[in-house]
């Protein structure tokens, strides 16, 4: 019997290929996202050292130009905060549709799996059957040569 060979291992190939593929990407945009969320933390610990700076200034007594300025930086810094929130929330939206993608790619990988499976399973069964059969044949024919010796 002829070597066992899936049909469809090219198919197989290219979805693992895929998936492989689409998880460097998803790595790719995890250290994206956690930039983002290192960022988010400096933003956030400079508000927290603008506000309790505004705050010691305050009671020490400042100018209504230095007040302004630093109400407006406090401002401009929380203004920065709520944009990196944005651009999280967004890089989160984009890992989940590619953890999806991923998803997806890995079913149609499994079905393939699993139809590899069923199919070596068959041909193992077919190899059997045969094997049965050749084993047949010859122990009839080895019957049949040493009744014609005799």
């Amino acid at each position: 019997m002829k070597k066992y060979k899936f049909s469809m291992q090219k198919v197989l190939d290219y979805k693992e290929d895929m998936q492989s593929h689409e998880k460097n990407i998803l790595m790719g945009m995890k250290v994206k996202y956690n930039t983002l969320c290192d960022q988010l933390d400096t933003l956030k610990q400079s508000y927290e050292d603008c506000k309790a700076e505004y705050e010691a200034k305050c009671e020490e007594g400042m100018t209504i130009t230095q007040v302004i300025v630093q109400k407006s930086y406090i401002l401009q810094l929380q203004e920065k905060i709520d944009l990196q929130k944005e651009l999280m929330a967004k890089a989160a939206a984009e890992m989940e549709k590619q953890v999806e993608k991923i998803n997806a790619i890995t079913i149609e990988k499994s079905s393939i799996e699993r139809l590899k499976d069923r199919n070596y399973e068959e041909y193992k069964a077919l190899e059997s059957k045969e094997n049965e059969i050749f084993i047949n044949e010859f122990v009839i024919n080895s019957a049949s040569q040493k009744e014609e010796s005799f």
